[in-house]
């Protein structure tokens, strides 16, 4: 949760792709990200020609290492199922260079859209969802990376640990606000679905990899930024 967000503009990211990767696009345009940086890049008839990934200074380069692993582990159990894979670096053929203080990946663009609205979502859209979802899961069976097992602040499912950050709220109304969330969330969602609450909620270990291979970007689409 920590670290220099990258500051870079899109030419900046056009000169990176081309020096680092030998990828040659005339335009990007930020997609967005809240501690990283991403870029779609375009060629000069405007058609997407990759995703430029630069990530927040703190970044471990092995989780970085463990999400190019599995999607190109999923590219290669099942070859239909489409993901957006990363491209070698020019200089060592790694899946990732570095810039400054950060390092930087190149992605695949796949087609589709970010960031859509779940209630414009039609319901054939929310099955072929949960069927990719599904068959990607099972696609990455088998997988295995030491940085796979983590815990992320942002899953639902370890909300409580937040409870150490409380103290970070410096509004005193805004931090009563999330301990009485926090404590509401314990006593209903946690002890009806786990019965956490009457143990301790100490989180538990679980693989969970934050993979940047199926989610688009709003025009022509792209990875997400993690």
């Amino acid at each position: 949760m920590t670290g220099v967000r990258p500051r870079l503009g899109a030419a900046e990211a056009v000169a990176i792709a081309g020096e680092l990767f030998g990828v040659r696009a005339e335009s990007a345009r930020d997609l967005g990200s809240e501690r990283d940086r991403s870029f779609l890049l375009a060629g000069a008839d405007g058609a997407p020609v990759a995703v430029l990934k630069v990530s927040n200074a703190s970044e471990d380069p092995e989780v970085l290492d463990m999400e190019a692993g599995a999607a190109l582990w999923v590219a290669e159990v099942d070859p239909e199922l489409r993901v957006a894979v990363p491209r070698a670096a020019l200089r060592d053929g790694a899946l990732r260079a570095k810039w400054r203080d950060h390092w930087v990946r190149l992605y695949d663009v796949l087609p589709g859209h970010a960031r859509s609205e779940a209630a414009g979502l039609s319901d054939e859209a929310l099955v072929g969802w949960g069927a990719t979802d599904a068959r990607l899961a099972r696609a990455l069976r088998g997988y295995f990376h030491p940085r796979a097992q983590r815990v992320l602040p942002w899953d639902v499912s370890h909300a409580l640990t937040a409870r150490s950050m409380l103290a970070d709220v410096r509004d005193s109304a805004t931090r009563a606000t999330v301990s009485r969330t926090l404590d509401a969330f314990a006593a209903r969602a946690v002890r009806s679905g786990r019965g956490c609450a009457r143990r301790s909620c100490t989180p538990t270990s679980r693989s969970t990899t934050s993979s940047p291979m199926t989610t688009g970007a709003s025009s022509g689409s792209s990875t997400s930024a993690t």
